[in-house]
């Protein structure tokens, strides 16, 4: 983020129209549209917090989805023509979830197909 000098490597990232990068090794996109976290028990509060505060300063920016590893739940943060963000969270299993920057949407019941959210834990 040239803005803030921080270096972050999202989960997943969509640019529409013209990519910049910043000539490093590996190279660093400037011009996203859409960023996706995908947060764990360590990432959580800074996916939330701080490292947006850094994604806001991103112009081309307009998509924000946060993914919870704790349950079935996709924030969508969308920055509006004002510059400010509006977040809707998403928890119903029908829920579709409108990318107006990307002209599309994706449903919450696709993005956690297969995944067991208690994968992992003890068995009480």
């Amino acid at each position: 983020m040239p803005a803030t000098g921080l270096y972050t490597y999202p989960d997943a990232t969509v640019a529409c129209g013209e990519r910049r990068y910043k000539d490093d090794t590996p190279p660093s996109l400037l011009t996203p549209t859409a960023i996706v976290e995908v947060t764990s028990v360590s990432t959580e509060d800074y996916d939330r917090g701080t490292k947006f505060l850094h994604y806001q300063s991103i112009a081309s920016l307009r998509e924000y989805l946060i993914v919870s590893h704790r349950e079935r739940r996709i924030d969508h943060h969308c920055r509006l023509e004002s510059g400010q963000w509006l977040v809707t969270g998403h928890t119903a299993a029908d829920a579709e979830i409108a990318l107006p920057a990307l002209g599309g949407s994706v449903r919450l019941a696709e993005i956690y197909a297969g995944v067991d959210l208690h994968e992992g834990e003890p068995r009480v």
